[in-house]
């Protein structure tokens, strides 16, 4: 076995026994409540919420914390996440892209990463947003320049709402326009306001750029970067912390 029985190695070095002491967390809200058992360290350790909650429980009370406004259904995802380290984006049996009926999957996909982007926000666990960064990486690696106007909006709007506006994420989400979108799709940038203004400026920077790269008789075109360097988009460096991969199991 890759680590002992009973306990995650995390962080490098180190265990935190799974038979040891747990939180229980109540997520959701009336007959939609469940309860989840997370080790005390393993979840302390991501979630800034649960842990500032737990520091003000009294020694020798029940170590008990609800998340009213999370779907238990989504916080599952992350329990996944902190177990095994692995955030699973696409769906069981997807359809291939560019076969017929591939769009189903990649637009169940795309949801589902916005609601988890979403509850890293809730739960403040920036290494589940750097994780969410690699499985966004890996999920338009799918698409290539199927990842039109509407996509990258909607990537921009949930950074801008979600990651904060020191997140590198928001590089990110430039850079995945500049590489996949065609021309029809800046045209739409410059006629719109549907879009923050941060994107626009990142976007049109990156285009401006590409087409005046070079001294003025060469004009060599800057090509488009490749999404591949995944910590350049992450937050770890912002918190003086190591890249949640170089702490996980794989």
């Amino acid at each position: 076995m890759p680590w002992p029985p009973n306990r995650v190695l995390y962080p490098e070095g180190g265990y935190y026994r799974l038979d040891g002491e747990h939180v229980k967390t109540d997520v959701g809200d009336g007959s939609d409540t469940t309860l989840f058992m997370v080790p005390d360290a393993l979840i302390r350790e991501h979630s800034k919420v649960i842990d500032s909650a737990l520091s003000k429980v009294s020694p020798g009370t029940e170590r008990r914390v609800r998340l009213p406004n999370i779907n238990p259904a989504h916080f599952n995802w992350y329990v996944e996440w902190l177990f095994s380290g692995r955030l699973w984006i696409f769906v069981q049996n997807r359809v291939p892209h560019n076969w017929e009926g591939h769009e189903v999957a990649e637009s169940e996909e795309f949801e589902r990463w916005l609601l988890c982007l979403r509850l890293s926000s809730a739960v403040k666990d920036s290494d589940f947003r750097d994780a969410l960064v690699d499985g966004f990486i890996e999920w338009i690696s799918q698409l290539d320049r199927d990842y039109g106007w509407e996509y990258g909006v909607k990537v921009a709007w949930a950074v801008d709402a979600y990651a904060g506006s020191e997140s590198p994420m928001r590089e990110l989400a430039a850079d995945a326009a500049f590489r996949n979108w065609d021309t029809s799709d800046f045209t739409k940038l410059t006629e719109t306001r549907a879009t923050p203004l941060w994107f626009c400026g990142l976007v049109l920077a990156k285009a401006t750029a590409a087409r005046h790269f070079g001294n003025d008789r060469t004009k060599h075109p800057l090509p488009p970067k490749e999404i591949t360097t995944t910590c350049e988009y992450h937050e770890h460096d912002n918190h003086g912390k190591i890249c949640y991969k170089k702490r996980r199991p794989f």
